[in-house]
C-alpha cells in the first residue's frame, strides 16, 4: 500500500514598499511587493522553498524606509513580479496549503491587487487552500482576537529574528506551524480541515 503524502503547509510572507503615507509616499503604488519568502513547515522545523526580491518599487514609505535595509537600487536587478509568480507557482503542488499570518493583507492586498495591476495570472496560487493564523477559528479560540505576529511567535516559543524581512517572518511563521502541529494546538486542528 502506498502512503498518501500529507499536504505541505507553506508559510508565505511578502514585504512591501508600504501603505499610503503622507510623509513619504510609496511608489509607484502602495503595497507593492519588494520580496517574498516561502518556507515549508515540517515536524523537524522550517525548510526554505523559495525566496526572492522583487523588482519594481521606486520608493519606500517612511515606516519601511526607517526599518528596512532594502532600497529601490537593491531591487533594480531582481526578478519581476510576474517572474516570481511563475517560479513560485512551479514549486507548488495542488494539495499545498498557503498559510499567512494576515491573509487579508498578504494574499488579498499584496498578491491579488498586485497581480491585477501588473496583469499577472495568479489563478493557480489562488486555487490552493489557504489558512490565516490571525482570523481562522483556531487562532481566534486560542487568542480571543487576532494576535500580533510577535504574540503568535511568543505563544509557540518561536524566536522572531529579522522581523522586517520576508525570510525572517516566513521562517518564524513556519516554526509556529510546526509547533502547532507538534502540540496539537487548535490551529493545527483548523489546518487539518482546510
Amino acid at each position: 500500500r502506498m502512503a498518501v503524502p500529507l499536504p505541505r503547509l507553506l508559510a508565505v510572507k511578502f514585504q512591501t514598499n508600504g501603505m499610503p503615507d503622507d510623509e513619504r509616499e510609496p511608489k509607484p503604488y502602495a503595497n507593492m511587493p519588494t520580496s517574498v519568502a516561502v518556507y515549508v513547515a515540517t515536524l523537524s522545523g522550517p525548510e526554505m522553498l523559495y525566496a526572492s526580491d522583487i523588482r519594481g518599487a521606486t520608493q519606500m514609505n517612511a515606516w519601511v524606509h526607517a526599518r528596512s535595509a532594502t532600497t529601490p537600487a537593491d531591487l533594480a536587478t531582481a526578478p519581476s513580479f510576474a517572474q516570481v509568480v511563475r517560479e513560485l507557482t512551479a514549486l507548488t503542488r495542488t494539495d499545498d496549503i498557503l498559510v499567512f499570518h494576515k491573509a487579508r493583507y498578504d494574499r488579498n492586498t499584496v498578491l491579488v491587487d498586485t497581480a491585477q495591476r501588473e496583469c499577472v495570472d495568479v489563478a493557480k496560487l489562488m486555487g490552493l487552500n489557504s489558512y490565516c493564523t490571525c482570523q481562522e477559528p483556531g487562532a481566534r479560540n486560542t487568542f480571543v482576537k487576532c494576535p500580533t505576529f510577535a504574540r503568535l511567535c511568543d505563544h509557540f516559543r518561536v524566536s522572531l529574528r529579522d522581523e522586517f524581512t520576508a525570510k525572517g517572518c516566513a521562517k518564524a511563521l513556519a516554526e509556529c506551524l510546526s509547533a502547532a502541529v507538534l502540540t496539537d494546538s487548535p490551529i493545527s486542528v483548523d489546518i487539518a480541515v482546510v
